[in-house]
């Protein structure tokens, strides 16, 4: 019985696992069709970052909002900037220790019509050969990863108009940045 049990819970996980990589490449391969709104990015942010905490991956971490300004607003799909966000805080929680930091800031963009949310870890540096890669389909660094999350954060935000960037090095760590247009007061 012992045994039998051990089986089915392995096979349980296996099926499991395959389903979630097989919505990954759905979610992947379908066109990004976007139900835009203006979003508060601030408020956004706050939101998200407290159903952050309650997550597996950010027990005994700590996510700190800096700078975050409440009047800065975009044009976006909320569902779907909710998943860039949560796929980015996940891989930063997973990428420190216990009762470390991950920061989120919101800086101006490169250009004035643009507001950049950095996220920011300490964690061991991302290699400078996999930087380039990390957003194509199946590279992943993570021992159990599909290599589709960054991949598919990317379609997102180059649907809505913005660019993502990753920096890492063993000085800084790593940070990711989000640059996305803001909303046009007038609409």
């Amino acid at each position: 019985r012992g045994l039998g049990d051990v089986y089915k819970r392995q096979s349980l996980d296996e099926a499991e696992r395959l389903q979630q990589l097989l919505n990954e490449l759905l979610l992947y391969a379908k066109p990004q069709v976007l139900q835009l709104a203006k979003v508060n990015l601030g408020e956004f942010l706050q939101a998200l970052v407290a159903q952050m905490r309650a997550l597996p991956e950010a027990i005994d971490r700590s996510i700190d909002l800096r700078q975050i300004a409440l009047e800065v607003e975009i044009l976006g799909d909320v569902n779907k900037l909710k998943q860039v966000f949560m796929n980015l805080f996940r891989n930063a929680c997973e990428a420190i220790a216990p009762g470390d930091t991950v920061t989120c800031e919101l800086i101006n963009g490169t250009n004035p019509a643009q507001v950049c949310i950095c996220i920011h870890n300490g964690g061991d540096p991302i290699p400078p050969e996999m930087l380039p890669r990390l957003t194509e389909p199946f590279c992943s660094t993570k021992a159990s990863g599909t290599g589709l999350g960054l991949a598919i954060v990317k379609r997102i935000v180059t649907a809505h108009g913005g660019e993502l960037s990753i920096q890492s090095d063993a000085l800084t760590g790593t940070t990711v940045s989000v640059q996305l247009p803001v909303a046009d007061p007038k609409n």
